[in-house]
C-alpha cells in the first residue's frame, strides 16, 4: 500500500462522501494504482465531470501511475475570456 494526500477543489464537495468532506486527507491505495482508481474508484467523483488533475505540482492524466507521498490535486476547469 501506498499513501497519497488529496486536495479537492471546492466544486467537487457535493460528490464527496461524509468522510471526505475536507478540502485534504490521505488515502492509502494499493501500490501501481492510477490517478482513475483514486479519484472514481476510491473517492467516488463521477467519471463523466471534467477535471484538471496535479499531481506533485504538475498536471497529470488518469492513467498517470501514483507513488507514495504524491500530493493530488483535483480541480474544475475553469475557462476565462
Amino acid at each position: 500500500m501506498i499513501e497519497v494526500q488529496i486536495k479537492i477543489h471546492q466544486g467537487f464537495q457535493k460528490y464527496l462522501s461524509e468522510g471526505l468532506t475536507k478540502k485534504r486527507f490521505k488515502r492509502s491505495i494499493p501500490k501501481g494504482s492510477t490517478v482513475e482508481y483514486l479519484l472514481i474508484d476510491q473517492i467516488g467523483l463521477p467519471k463523466e465531470v471534467p477535471k484538471l488533475m496535479i499531481v506533485n505540482g504538475i498536471h497529470s492524466k488518469l492513467n498517470h501511475v501514483l507513488s507514495h507521498e504524491d500530493r493530488v490535486a483535483v480541480f474544475l476547469p475553469m475557462a476565462g475570456g
